[in-house]
């Protein structure tokens, strides 16, 4: 027997023992406590909505509010519909009539600005159905204020930074070239290998100060993603094709690993800078190592329902007080370098909405892992509506 209907026979009984003023007492008991729950029920920050099959049975103020609902009258969904301003929530709603329960996050995308809504269904018992709506939109603001203070505050960094290193490679030019100008003007006819060495040192600084700046734009300029629907598997052997030449070179072992995982959407030249980054990093740490192998391994997570990319080495290990500053600009322990390299590989890979885990012993090597979540393409809740 389900408890409402053990509370009604309870109830039952006790009317018939009960004389006028005891029933009145009864009922006037038992109205206090539905106002009190109906203050209650109104007073609630969040908006709630309770359905019985296809009708809805109530709603709270709050609910009223973020539906735009202009009725106290309730019944099923589509005559509900013309009393109904926030359509875009109110189809998500109705869609998720039919759908398991679920808790999720949903953009609404208005003519002004989108607004986020958190939704959850919970079946209470039967075809009993609770919606819950919070209303998200000012939290996000706040989030989004809060990141741009937080990009601001790194671009500074970053700003520092650049100036810093620009003026390295610009002194070094107008040294040598000053230099050469000498050489000039005491009638040098002939190149020799001083001026030549003049020259070279030149081109090479210029170089290096060309790939400061584009780091510096990579680092701080935001990107659309150009997602393509790729072979992980493939496209990390392409990576490594590009890799070999050098890895012979450096008589760094390469091995390989590949489970069958699922495709996946990414945008797959800036992915291929992230993953790229990580593998030369791994050189770097192997150049004084005795025991020289650069395992890459990709898998599919099922946990996380991504994909996930290993970049291991042998080298020289990262300590636990660096792997808390590694990602941040302008952090680096090698003599050479921008130290954007895993600065732009971070981002990357959040841009991507995945992220990177080190695993580090001194001495020992280092592993990184990037985890790609699966996109599955156009969802119908995923859409504006």
């Amino acid at each position: 027997m389900l408890e409402k209907d053990r509370f009604f026979e309870k109830v039952i009984d006790r009317i018939d023992h009960l004389d006028r003023n005891g029933l009145k007492n009864l009922i006037e008991n038992l109205q206090q406590k539905q106002r009190v729950l109906q203050l209650v029920f109104e007073a609630l920050d969040e908006g709630i909505i309770i359905t019985a099959e296809d009708r809805v049975v109530t709603m709270n103020n709050v609910a009223r509010i973020i539906l735009g609902y202009k009725s106290r009258q309730y019944g099923n969904f589509q005559e509900m519909d013309k009393y109904i301003a926030n359509w875009g929530l109110w189809n998500i709603l109705k869609f998720l009539h039919g759908e398991e329960d679920i808790r999720k996050e949903f953009t609404i995308h208005q003519q002004q600005e989108p607004k986020y809504y958190l939704v959850e269904k919970r079946t209470i018992e039967d075809n009993l159905v609770l919606y819950k709506l919070v209303d998200q939109t000012e939290k996000k603001k706040l989030q989004f204020q809060l990141k741009n203070i937080e990009s601001v505050a790194a671009l500074n960094t970053l700003a520092s930074g650049i100036a810093h290193e620009i003026k390295n490679p610009l002194t070094a030019i107008d040294l040598h070239t000053q230099l050469i100008q000498r050489a000039v003007q005491k009638n040098l006819v002939c190149l020799d290998e001083s001026i030549l060495q003049y020259i070279k040192t030149i081109s090479h600084e210029t170089k290096r100060l060309n790939q400061i700046l584009n780091d510096f734009l990579l680092a701080a300029r935001p990107r659309q993603l150009k997602l393509s629907f790729e072979d992980i598997n493939s496209f990390v052997q392409e990576l490594l094709l590009l890799v070999k030449p050098e890895l012979e070179e450096k008589n760094i072992a390469l091995r390989e690993e590949y489970q069958n995982i699922p495709k996946n959407f990414i945008d797959k030249d800036y992915l291929k800078q992230a993953i790229l980054n990580l593998i030369k990093n791994a050189m770097d740490a192997m150049e004084k190592s005795s025991l020289k192998i650069l395992t890459v391994r990709t898998w599919y997570d099922n946990g996380r329902d991504s994909t996930a990319i290993e970049i291991a080495d042998t080298g020289c290990g990262i300590s636990p007080d660096q792997i808390q500053k590694i990602f941040e600009p302008y952090y680096t322990t090698k003599e050479y370098g921008t130290g954007l390299g895993l600065t732009i590989t971070y981002k990357i890979i959040k841009e991507h909405q995945g992220e990177i885990q080190i695993q580090s012993k001194p001495g020992e090597g280092t592993s990184f892992t990037v985890y790609i979540p699966i996109h599955k393409g156009h969802k119908l809740l995923d859409r504006p509506l």
